[in-house]
């Protein structure tokens, strides 16, 4: 469960994800995913590194940060 002030701060992020495009939405994915990833949430982490091989398939990096949060 998340405090009140993480629930904004998704809240935010997902705003953010929403209106953003290309390598902007990128950028805003890759911070929720290390954010999350480093705060040891990692499912939540692979969702956005998920999201983020699916909008940039030929990225190996997303890719490689996907399959170490599935391990």
């Amino acid at each position: 469960a998340y405090s009140n002030d993480e629930k904004g701060f998704l809240d935010i992020l997902e705003e953010g994800i929403s209106v953003s495009a290309g390598d902007n939405s990128a950028q805003i994915l890759v911070f929720a995913g290390g954010y999350f990833r480093d705060n040891g949430d990692e499912k939540k982490a692979e969702e956005y590194f998920k999201r983020l091989v699916e909008l940039f398939p030929q990225n190996e990096l997303y890719k490689s940060e996907l399959e170490d949060l599935r391990k």
